[in-house]
């Protein structure tokens, strides 16, 4: 719909019929209304590459959704657990140059905080598909009660087991097993959950297991 401003000898500005008028410096400008049915023009290289990332960081957290509301719980009400994830992502989980990007399972982030920190982390295959963990923990006692949260991404499946109390801190030690039928291509991770909202620690990427 055209607007007359001040009188039918004024400026105008909207659309009439197939053309869009608008007023610039008091001059009227008139423009050929753009055709909804019309192609759009074609996504430049820059465009798609970043699309595409988006896409692939996108497709990769989205299994991890349980652990990201855990990992980034101080984030719920500002900007929301998971889209705090994204963005601790977007820049280290990818490299590569379009089409040919490569996930750098290292660098994945599942959580973020202050909280118990574990040292001399290690995991030692103990053969028939069972794990131990170890690790030294010195700090105050209220920490002790931190939960050690094991997380396992199934790489070709896409898939993710996790488990948000395997032990607490103090204990300093813990098992999981993982079962025959999975898949061959495993990584694991591991952080420490708190009580408080800051009281997670930073994930920590172990490695791969067969």
């Amino acid at each position: 719909m055209a607007i007359l401003k001040k009188g039918i000898f004024s400026e105008i500005s909207g659309t009439l019929g197939d053309f869009v008028y608008a007023s610039r410096k008091g001059k009227t400008v008139v423009s050929a209304k753009p055709d909804p049915m019309a192609p759009k023009k074609p996504a430049t290289a820059a465009q798609q590459a970043q699309r595409e990332k988006f896409k692939l960081i996108t497709q990769l957290l989205k299994p991890f959704g349980p652990v990201l509301d855990a990992g980034f719980k101080q984030y719920k009400a500002k900007v929301g657990t998971r889209a705090k994830a994204f963005k601790e992502n977007y820049s280290t989980v990818l490299s590569g140059v379009y089409p040919n990007l490569k996930i750098n399972y290292k660098d994945l982030r599942l959580s973020a905080g202050n909280g118990s920190s574990l040292h001399d982390l290690r995991m030692q295959d103990q053969g028939g598909g069972l794990y131990a963990l170890s690790w030294k923990y010195c700090a105050n006692a209220h920490r002790f009660n931190d939960q050690l949260v094991l997380v396992l991404y199934e790489e070709g499946q896409n898939r993710v087991f996790y488990a948000m109390n395997l032990a607490n801190v103090g204990r300093q030690q813990a098992e999981f097993e993982v079962c025959s039928s999975l898949g061959s291509r495993m990584y694991v991770y591991v952080f420490t959950l708190g009580k408080s909202k800051t009281g997670n620690s930073e994930s920590r990427y172990l490695g791969r297991i067969a």
